[in-house]
């Protein structure tokens, strides 16, 4: 796509972020080559919530999760059917370029992985990249204040973001995503390599984020599924299982195979 097209896309998406259901999969299936990984999966994601994806190992949430924003596209002898919408528009439209779906739909990975540069290139390097003009010192700032970590490293704004501690990297990695602009961030087991309290810290993190992005967090951690999401969905063999109010879901699911793994006695 031309850079013309791909922001009158960005506006249209954002214009589109009024509809109650930001992101949207329908009758999802997936496969690595013949290997069949999600089974008609349907979910609906509204705006300002966290949503939480739970399951045992090898059922089929972080590929869920990469579906939304095309990061399976990179793997290869994968194939999807059915239909994945962001607000309203089908992600894997050949008209869509899926840079633009990044650039609204930002990742968290397991693992932080701040860029080998300064903590101000790590911000800072998306959105020049992607060709947004920003004051520079101002988003550093911003995204930084918003991820708690301005006071802690505004007096080395330019030393390597790899001297950070892993829960401050982690913070970082969110700020990086942040700096795009995005309206919804995916979290892959965002706190499994922190400390607990990194882990408190990212939580609450996640608990402020959602007054501005819808976010969907995969985690093997029910207790942090409880405390952070608003929904969840338990997800089982590529399948869902059952998904609601993380309250409801946790405390009176109705699905038998829910009640099992939330009561312990499999994962």
């Amino acid at each position: 796509m031309l850079m013309k097209d791909v922001e009158q896309l960005h506006e249209k998406l954002h214009h589109g972020l009024s509809h109650q259901s930001v992101l949207q999969a329908d009758q999802v299936s997936a496969y690595y080559g013949d290997n069949q990984v999600l089974k008609d999966v349907s979910l609906s994601l509204r705006g300002k919530s966290v949503y939480a994806l739970i399951g045992p190992s090898g059922c089929g949430k972080s590929t869920l999760l990469r579906c939304f924003n095309r990061m399976n596209d990179f793997i290869s002898g994968f194939q999807l059917e059915g239909k994945i919408s962001f607000s309203g528009h089908d992600i894997y439209d050949p008209d869509i370029d899926p840079e633009t779906i990044r650039k609204n739909i930002g990742m968290v990975f397991q693992k932080p992985n701040p860029f080998p540069n300064s903590i101000y290139k790590n911000i800072i390097w998306g959105p020049k990249i992607n060709g947004m003009k920003k004051d520079w010192d101002e988003l550093v700032e911003t995204t930084l204040k918003q991820v708690g970590l301005w006071d802690e490293v505004s007096d080395r704004l330019h030393k390597s973001g790899l001297e950070l501690s892993g829960g401050q990297q982690q913070r970082l990695c969110i700020a990086r995503t942040i700096a795009m602009d995005p309206k919804v961030i995916l979290m892959d087991e965002p706190c499994a390599s922190l400390d607990p309290i990194s882990t408190s810290k990212v939580e609450e993190l996640i608990s402020k984020l959602k007054e501005q992005y819808t976010i969907l967090i995969v985690t093997h951690s029910m207790q942090q599924a409880r405390r952070t999401s608003d929904f969840s969905a338990f997800m089982y063999q590529g399948e869902v299982i059952e998904h609601g109010i993380t309250k409801d879901i946790f405390e009176s699911p109705r699905e038998p195979l829910t009640h099992q793994y939330i009561s312990g006695r499999f994962g």
